[in-house]
């Protein structure tokens, strides 16, 4: 494996993550928000 290959490897990786990261932070948002409001 070259170094591009690797740098390539490593972007998409990094982009994955992070897509994964801000999915998860908004389905546990939508998820918690019927029992932020009953909180109230």
């Amino acid at each position: 494996m070259t170094t591009a290959e690797k740098r390539r490897w490593t972007l998409a990786a990094t982009i994955l993550g992070s897509a994964m990261t801000f999915i998860d932070g908004t389905v546990v948002n939508v998820a918690l928000t019927p029992e932020l409001q009953n909180a109230r």
